[in-house]
């Protein structure tokens, strides 16, 4: 039964319906796309790179920080040749910068809905705050409504496939063709343009291998209501090699052979940003262009195997770009694109004959009189064209005698079974055109007055061949979906012309790619359930929605689409461009066919732009087709092409590829001579299914550990220092202090160097250190800024798939125009510093974790990890949950009693408690949470066993303490979470427990002689229940048992032993039998030493007293809890540190090691001192020595942090001259400080 959503869908896209989507100017936004090596500004109409009018555009910049410039910008072009009202056939070209007269837009306009309108930046994947409330293509969904609080991903909801992915949309409704009249939309005769409407994707992944390359993918829908013939698409791409002030010599350049155009510059110097550095190059390749899939040809070359090669001969007499078999050979528009040249094998054309012998069974095959008659014919057609039947239909080309045998296609779905005919269907075959019509007897009849037992399907120009009585009952072509899921006549022909012709719009897996694993639903996320597609054993296509669909199929599946290619290359020098002629951009820039190419000697050096093309290409209404490229960076010719082969298998692999794990959140804590760094644990849960496909489920979770960077520049020059075997800078070095790296890794059996090697250099995956989620640098200066990054890394794959591991993305971004930095989870800036004055730091009461309920032997100790989140007169409460490891050793075993997990949960309102850690499984010895600015550590014990250490007796000279877990024949004990002691007093007036130790068969009746009888003795057992401190809240009396066996023969009913041969046995009975009898738990004894005349040791006499310590887990019944004092200034001690206040350096001899790197183009650069030991807020008044005043700086900081600065520039803001200074520091209720410093040229 067809799914209820999918049918209201499929019925939506074969009736199409226009949307209310328009363009909206209001909503122009920009964004960085800058996760991995490139950055450049997303601007949401049409435009990447700067825009010229915007101030603060990103042009390509490589690598992020550098200020090195390549591309100025990448715009989009759409144009489509349109009927007027007029009855004209005029093109209509938008392009960005396009406006009236009056300065109204004409060009592509950003489509309300597709971001937040309080946001400043278009929708990004790693910044929610950019989202819509809800998704406006994502209302259909009826079980989530647009998609509200998730992403739309290119894969789905919430599919996050690259590291950063930047998504709008755009409408052309704003533009017209000057001087006619058309309407694109019947429903909205207000609408101008051609009613396109495109979506844009902008992707990145962090990914070592394609680090250097971003992908942008276009999606153009006709949104009218009338079908185009020609459309074609263009990217203009306009040079910035070598920045701003060195464009001018750039050298632009396009290969067709490998379809990349190239960015260059002639000389290789660049302006200042690059300093000494050469230029690179910049590659935009195009992935992905238009599909066709009514020309017959294979125009992306994948398709039939040993298919018919399109020659230059059948170029004869064709009229490139209109549309139309010129020549009648069947074929529409072929050209000398098609024709192979070179080392090229050419591409293949639909002839219907199965060449690669793969075709369905039972197909009807060729024969030697098909093969005559096809010979009279030009180009070898059959059936013969104009003989009354066939009229102008081309079926078979190019027939000759290496066909004969060969199926061919004859509209009948030959192996079907006319018992079951729609048997076919998923999940048992590969899909079935269920409810089509089957052939009758009738059809049959009327195919035998045909010679070649043709048969014309009524209504249509659909002919069947070759009928006979072996067809009756099987189901046949009519170009109707009768089954209600979007295809049309599948599962007729298959293994015949496949992969010609195909389309990501026909709801047909036409490479037959899907399979189980993909089946999660039209929303890409196993979302939706049944309805939405969910495990439901075929494929759902999300063509024709706003849905992605399952992967591998249609809009998810890259391959299919018979991409055209390009068509067409032009170039003009920047800032001629005629934006506002359709019929020049038309003819020159986007009409098929020219293909600029420059001079043998080179193209001279200037500044230009380029336009590459892909048209015509058909757009029927509702119709979307789809066109990417990727941007690459490089440091010459050979390294971008290396990157550009990785982004072909990302765009093969339908943009997936090995994501490198999510980056950690982390914190820097700045001290007097350290700096401390602490993260969380999120990207050890990191996914990667792009590695779990083509591991095919071995591998989902790859993270492998943890590295630090440390630098002094925002581009992490200072770690950027391992290189490959082209002496290219590839990978940071981590951070060494004292002789050790600061990386951590899974003990998991890799370690070492990885297999797969980049270019002759290999990552470094670890030691098998185990993992660490905080460090400590001590080789730091106070007043100096650190920048850290700390990365998570995966393992990679193998030399099988030749994935290399990759580090998270590591954001430090720079604007060069404001000095703004924008930092990433896990990039912090930190300037270690001494306190201000009168500082006193964290703490936390008493200075111990107090234990205040339970017995266990376990310790806590703390932390203070941050200070500054440490809160006042906070309390914190940690309980324990325990779990009982049932006896695995048979009934000599006994049940063992574990620590199971730990809560921590702050107190400080008890009617509201507020828990911090839950069940937390892991007690660590090290490396711990940290919470509130504290990390815990937990020194635990493994399970219940005697200390004979700690036990001990209250008086010297008795023999010493022997203790156990009692299991003698059936007294089988259970080991009690208690300490215990033994008081010997004057009478024998206690009285013990009887026990019998073994039973005579399974009966209740003791073995005779192993009954020890209940007596009265002179001592009692007491076991711990309280930490109070007050004898009776602390100790309880419980039962025991006395076993009597000294002197040896002769008990004397006291607990003794004789050195030699034995000791009495004290039971202790704390346990219950499941009826509540005592049962044993421990016993208690002496140490023998046998034979050791030197010892003097008594037995214990009254007054003495046992304590016998068992070593005790965490458990339940353990409680301790502890208050946390925050950081504070003593106004006290304030007041003496003012001596301490002093600036640095001093004098100032021209610069300053805390003065960063310059990140302006020019000038330069910021200059500072620094003020040491202020007070958290002061006022520094600096004066020239004729006492006037230069500069007054309020200083406000953290308590933690006593550094002011100066940058030396006056309250005029110049620069301050060469000379002796006077500062005065001033701080309300604490004190002032005068002193004296030089700046010396």
């Amino acid at each position: 039964m067809v799914k209820h959503m999918l049918i209201f869908l499929l019925f939506v896209s074969s009736v199409y319906t226009q949307s209310e989507e328009r363009g909206d100017p209001d909503y122009r936004r920009g964004t960085n796309i800058d996760v991995n090596k490139v950055r450049a500004t997303v601007y949401n109409f049409g435009i990447i790179g700067r825009t010229g009018t915007i101030p603060g555009g990103v042009p390509f910049e490589w690598p992020v920080n550098s200020g090195k410039e390549y591309i100025a910008m990448g715009a989009l072009i759409v144009g489509a040749e349109v009927m007027t009202e007029e009855g004209e056939i005029r093109p209509l070209v938008t392009i960005p910068f396009r406006q009236d007269q009056n300065g109204n837009s004409m060009t592509w306009e950003p489509v309300a809905g597709y971001l937040n309108p309080n946001s400043k930046e278009i929708t990004i994947s790693d910044d929610p705050s950019t989202w819509p409330e809800t998704w406006p293509d994502k209302f259909d969904d009826e079980n989530d409504p647009g998609w509200p609080g998730s992403w739309n991903g290119y894969f789905g909801k919430n599919q996050f496939n690259a590291q950063q992915e930047v998504f709008y949309k755009v409408s052309d409704d704003m533009n017209y063709v000057s001087g006619y009249t058309y309407h694109p939309d019947t429903t909205d005769i207000t609408r101008q343009g051609a009613a396109l409407l495109t979506g844009v994707r902008v992707m990145e992944w962090k990914q070592i291998l394609i680090e250097d390359v971003v992908f942008i993918l276009h999606e153009i829908t006709n949104d009218g209501s009338f079908d185009y013939d020609k459309v074609a698409f263009s990217l203009w791409l306009a040079d910035l090699v070598g920045g701003d002030g060195d464009s001018g010599d750039d050298t632009p350049d396009f290969r067709i052979i490998n379809d990349v155009a190239w960015s260059m510059d002639s000389d290789g110097i660049g302006n200042p940003a690059f300093g000494t550095d050469p230029v690179g190059v910049a590659a935009t390749s195009f992935i992905e262009t238009p599909g066709n899939n009514v020309d017959r040809i294979d125009n992306d070359g994948d398709g039939e195997i040993n298919g018919p090669i399109v020659t230059e001969l059948m170029i004869e007499n064709e009229i490139l770009g209109n549309a139309i078999d010129d020549n009648k050979n069947g074929l529409i528009d072929e050209n000398m694109a098609h024709v192979p040249f070179g080392d090229q094998s050419g591409v293949t054309f639909a002839d219907r004959i199965d060449n690669d012998g793969n075709g369905e069974a039972d197909s009807p095959t060729i024969t030697q009189e098909m093969v005559d008659a096809a010979a009279l014919s030009q180009w070898n057609i059959w059936p013969e064209l104009g003989d009354g039947f066939q009229d102008s239909l081309v079926h078979i080309i190019g027939l000759d005698a290496t066909d004969i045998g060969r199926g061919f296609a004859d509209g009948i779905d030959n192996n079907a079974n006319p018992d079951e005919p729609y048997l076919l269907e998923y999940p048992i075959g590969l899909g079935a055109e269920v409810n089509s019509p089957l052939v009758t007897s009738d059809m049959i009849s009327s195919a035998s007055s045909d010679v070649w037992g043709r048969y014309k399907v009524p209504g249509t120009e659909i002919i069947l061949y070759g009928l006979d009585d072996s067809d009756i009952g099987k189901p046949y072509r009519d170009g109707i979906d009768n089954d209600g899921d979007g295809a049309i006549d599948e599962g007729i022909d298959e293994g015949i012309d496949e992969m010609i012709d195909e389309s990501r719009d026909d709801f047909l897996d036409n490479d037959g790619d899907w399979a189980m694993d993909d089946d999660v639903g039209i929303n890409g996320d196993k979302s939706g359930g049944i309805d939405a597609g969910v495990s439901d054993q075929k494929p759902s296509s999300g063509s024709g929605t706003g849905f992605p669909g399952e992967p591998n199929i249609d809009k998810t599946d890259v391959s299919e689409s018979d991409q055209m290619g390009l068509t067409s290359v032009g170039y003009d020098p920047a800032g001629s461009i005629p934006i506002a002629s359709d019929a020049y951009l038309w003819s020159f820039y986007m009409s098929p066919g020219d293909f600029w190419q420059p001079p043998e000697t080179g193209q001279p050096p200037g500044d230009y732009d380029l336009f590459v093309t892909s048209g015509f290409f058909p757009l029927s209404k509702g119709q979307t087709e789809r066109i990417a490229m990727a941007v690459t960076l490089g440091n010459d010719e050979a390294d971008a092409l290396r990157n550009k082969e990785v982004a072909e298998t990302t765009y093969e692999y339908d943009y997936q590829f090995a994501k490198a794990p999510n980056p950690p959140k982390v914190r820097a804590v700045p001290g007097d001579g350290r700096i401390t760094l602490y993260w969380d644990d999120s990207a050890e849960d990191s996914e990667d299914r792009y590695m779990n496909e083509i591991t095919n489920g071995v591998v989902n979770r790859d993270f492998e550990g943890y590295k630090i960077y440390r630098a002094t520049d925002t581009e992490f020059e200072d770690a950027l220092t391992i290189t490959d075997g082209d002496g290219n800078p590839t990978f940071f070095e981590p951070y060494t202090q004292n002789g050790e790296r600061a990386q951590w890794d899974l003990v998991n059996g890799k370690s070492g160097w990885h297999p797969v090697s980049l270019n002759g250099v290999q990552f470094y995956l670890g030691d098998e250190t185990g993992l660490q989620h905080s460090y400590v640098d001590e080789d730091v200066v106070n007043g100096q800024t650190y920048y850290y990054a700390v990365v998570s890394y995966d393992f990679g794959g193998d030399e099988n798939n030749e994935i290399i591991p990759s580090d998270s993305p590591m954001r430090l971004r720079v604007n060069t125009i404001t000095n703004e930095i924008v930092y990433g989870p896990n990039v912090v800036k930190a300037v270690p510093s001494p306190p201000s004055a009168g500082y006193s730091s964290a703490s936390v009461l008493d200075n111990q974790i107090n234990h205040v309920r339970g017995t266990t032997s376990g310790k806590i100790f703390y932390e203070i990890v941050d200070p500054q989140k440490v809160k006042q007169d906070q309390s914190y409460q940690i309980t324990f949950d325990d779990t009982v490891f049932s006896n695995q050793q048979g009934i000599s075993g006994y049940d063992t009693v574990y620590t199971k997990s730990y809560t921590l949960v702050d107190i400080t309102e008890p009617h509201s408690p507020d828990t911090l850690i839950n069940n937390e499984k892991n007690l660590p010895l090290e490396d711990g949470k940290i919470i509130d600015g504290i990390r815990l550590r937990f020194e635990n014990v493994p399970s219940l066993e005697f200390n004979p250490e700690k036990s001990y007796w209250s008086n010297d000279s008795i023999w010493s303490i022997r203790s156990d877990w009692f299991a003698l024949f059936d007294a089988i004990g259970t080991k009690m979470p208690y300490d215990y002691r033994v008081i010997f007093i004057e009478d024998q007036n206690v009285i013990t427990e009887e026990l019998c130790i073994r039973f005579i068969g399974n009966t209740e009746t003791c073995f005779p002689g192993f009954l020890y009888p209940s007596k009265s003795v002179n001592f009692f057992v007491q076991r711990r229940i309280g930490l109070t401190g007050i004898e009776q809240n602390d100790w309880e009396d419980i039962p025991f048992t006395f076993i009597d066996v000294i002197p040896y023969g002769n008990p004397d009913g006291y607990f003794n032993a004789d050195g030699n041969r034995e000791s009495d046995w004290i039971v202790f009975m704390d346990d219950t039998t499941e009826i509540g009898d005592p049962n044993p738990s421990w016993y208690f004894a002496l140490n023998l030493h046998q034979g050791d005349s030197l010892l003097t040791i008594d037995n214990p006499r009254p007054g003495d007293t046992a304590y016998v310590i068992i070593e005790k887990p965490f458990l339940s019944e353990d409680v301790f809890e502890f208050t946390t004092q925050a950081s504070f200034v003593s106004s006290d001690q304030a007041v003496n540190d003012m001596d301490k206040i002093k600036v640095v350096p001093n004098p100032y001899y021209g610069a300053s090691a805390f003065e960063g790197k310059n990140n302006y183009i020019n000038g330069r650069g910021p200059r500072e001192i620094q003020f040491r030991y202020l007070p958290s807020v002061c006022t520094i008044r600096i004066f020239n020595i004729a006492g006037e005043l230069v500069r007054e700086i309020h200083h406000s900081e953290p308590i933690n942090l006593g550094t002011g600065s100066w940058d030396l520039l006056t309250k005029d803001n110049l620069d301050a001259s060469y000379g002796m200074y006077i500062y005065h520091v001033s701080a309300p209720g604490i004190g002032e400080k005068t002193g004296k410093f030089a700046i010396i040229k």
